[in-house]
């Protein structure tokens, strides 16, 4: 656009998106347009150009619910009116991408304005090779993030995996022979998903061995970052990374959707709760289907449903973890893992979606970071504690029940 066209639209009483402040909600003052529809708009940040018109609202909503207004789908934001007639504001539901309509008040016809950009979303990824390149070497610095690539192209399609982690993170996969693993989403524009992976301490302090960028979470990504890991341990500190005890997460809502209902659900979880903890792992699975035959007795159906699907689903060979016997000494939840999750979402991309440019740098800093805060040579190093933490009050407590009368 020539400087003399921005003066006219940056001067004229027709404008434009507002763009939306960081603690104002998506409502309907997100959006504030007054233009002409003849020319291209421009607003903080955004120039919008005249797309195409419509004669009526519903051959325009047909369009939008097909996905055929820019080969995107949107979401409706807000609407106003104006001289024009009335504006209803959409964005992309994949990013940051604006448009508009103007419900004509002479006619039914409707017309279309678009932000003149490109979508994020549909932008090529094929620039991640050369962007990583620079990272694929291991350096000397302990605390300097590296990159373990893997890229998969044909004509069809482009997939990758990308492990980022430091000499320092990879270091505490030594400490002992437990790994939790959980994958968290909404980071990026793309939605690819980002893989955490590390370990658990005797105080449940959760210690990152690094992060798997990727284009799926599927089963070959999760070996992907497994088998990453095992070949820097081998690699760099010459040791045979082999854990046995995995910790992953699993969705309660089937669990859920079974209990709903149940008349004596709570009973039935108390003694779940009751066996989880306080049967000796040689009689755990007796007890579990003893338990299993109790309920059944009662011959109701969701009850009877219910105990199929658990039995099905948490007393097999990789589902009994949730036995505190059956890794003693380690947790039987991930919530250190979760935690961490939150915190890359809280302080790296303040909850929010960013480029896959800026998402690169982002987790760059947080890996350095993570390793930083491990440098032993500083006083408030997180360190890895290999015995749990008895703290004062459960020291006044067992002191205080060894001195009870007791038989």
């Amino acid at each position: 656009m020539s400087n003399e066209q921005d003066q006219d639209s940056a001067s004229s009483s027709t404008s434009v998106l507002q763009r939306q402040e960081p603690n104002q909600d998506d409502t309907d003052n997100d959006i504030s347009i007054e233009e002409s529809p003849t020319k291209a708009l421009r607003g903080k940040n955004r120039v919008y150009k005249e797309l195409c018109t419509y004669e009526t609202f519903n051959e325009f909503t047909k369009e939008l619910i097909d996905s055929n207004i820019d080969d995107n789908n949107w979401t409706k934001k807000n609407k106003s009116m104006s001289s024009s007639g009335e504006k209803i504001g959409f964005k992309c539901s994949k990013c940051d991408k604006r448009l508009y309509i103007i419900k004509h008040r002479e006619d039914a016809g409707v017309t279309v304005n678009i932000e003149d950009k490109i979508h994020l979303h549909t932008s090529k990824v094929h620039s991640i090779p050369t962007a990583t390149r620079d990272k694929s070497t291991i350096p000397d610095d302990v605390d300097k993030m590296f990159v373990i690539s893997k890229f998969t192209i044909d004509p069809t399609d482009f997939d990758f995996n990308l492990f980022m982690t430091t000499r320092r993170l990879i270091s505490l996969a030594l400490h002992n022979d437990m790994i939790a693993t959980d994958a968290t989403h909404r980071l990026s524009w793309q939605d690819f998903p980002l893989l955490l992976c590390g370990t658990v301490d005797q105080t449940r302090a959760f210690h990152p061995f690094g992060v798997l960028l990727s284009r799926h979470e599927r089963g070959e990504d999760y070996k992907f970052l497994f088998e990453c890991i095992k070949e820097m341990t081998l690699q760099l500190f010459n040791y045979n990374y082999n854990p046995t005890v995995l910790l992953a997460d699993a969705a309660m809502a089937i669990t859920n959707e079974y209990l709903r209902g149940v008349d004596h659900k709570s009973l039935i979880l108390t003694d779940i709760h009751t066996l989880q903890g306080g049967t000796s792992e040689k009689h755990f699975k007796v007890a579990v289907e003893l338990l299993a035959r109790k309920w059944r007795s009662l011959n109701n159906l969701k009850i009877n449903e219910f105990f199929e699907y658990f039995l099905s689903q948490w007393f097999g060979e990789y589902t009994i973890g949730w036995d505190e016997r059956y890794a003693e000494s380690y947790p039987s939840i991930n919530n250190a893992l979760e935690s961490t999750n939150n915190e890359i979402k809280e302080g790296g991309t303040f909850r929010d979606r960013v480029a896959l440019r800026e998402f690169k740098e982002i987790i760059e800093n947080i890996i350095n970071n993570w390793s930083r805060d491990r440098d032993p040579t500083y006083l408030t190093t997180i360190q890895f504690n290999l015995k749990p933490n008895v703290l004062l009050p459960d020291w006044t407590s067992g002191f205080v029940w060894c001195r009870l009368n007791k038989r």
